[in-house]
């Protein structure tokens, strides 16, 4: 468990580490197939997610299908908050836009998928540890709640973060998500949240090949 200095030495690190991945490759549908690991729906699709970049975005092919149900209810994976799990490293943050959703996509190093607890969430979101409040445009918030799960290899001397790209990126759309925000990383806990303009159906999934969490917001 993460003591709350080192936490905090966690967020500062990531921080310092900039909002912007300039030079790193697209990612587009010419992706090698995923195949499901665990999700509510057996469908598993090609990620068509872009790069992580706030000032740059990259459309991809239309076709891709959802990654399960679409339902407003919270999601919750059956071994949440269970202890003895390996931590999950978050190594990437995408989105992209496709008829009928948009889709965020949390990339995780190797095989080690976090389990996770998705669902709206009343303003404000606060920050764990702190609660200090965090801004999130919209006037809905849906968030993102991974466990074991970092963005710093605290297992490491230095504690190096695994991801060091936007902590805020504006969603393709069009479609009620408007912005992708990191909330907090606090002893193992991973939070996320998409800003939206109203409450909309979402689907969840875990994909595998790299090892993804992916959700499917729907825009109609």
């Amino acid at each position: 468990m993460r003591t709350p200095v080192v936490a905090a030495a966690a967020v500062t690190l990531l921080l310092a580490a900039g909002c912007s991945r300039d030079g790193e490759p697209d990612r587009s549908a010419d992706d090698p197939p995923a195949t499901a690991t665990s999700s509510p729906s057996p469908t598993a699709t090609p990620d068509p997610s872009s790069t992580t970049s706030s000032t740059s975005t990259t459309s991809v092919p239309s076709g891709p299908d959802v990654v399960g149900e679409l339902s407003a209810r919270t999601r919750q994976s059956a071994g949440f908050l269970t202890a003895g799990q390996p931590t999950a490293l978050l190594v990437a943050v995408r989105q992209a836009s496709q008829p009928g959703f948009q889709r965020v996509v949390l990339e995780f190093a190797g095989d080690t998928a976090p389990q996770y607890r998705i669902g709206y969430e009343t303003p404000p979101v606060r920050q764990p540890g702190s609660g200090f409040p965090v801004d999130i445009p919209g006037s809905a918030v849906l968030q993102i709640h991974a466990e074991p799960a970092s963005q710093v290899d605290m297992s490491q001397q230095d504690f190096p973060p695994t991801y060091d790209g936007p902590l805020q990126i504006p969603m393709q759309g069009p479609g009620p998500a408007t912005d992708l925000v990191f909330v907090g990383d606090f002893e193992a806990n991973l939070y996320w949240a998409v800003g939206l303009t109203r409450e909309s159906p979402f689907a969840v999934g875990v994909l595998s090949n790299p090892t993804r969490l992916v959700i499917d917001i729907a825009t109609d």
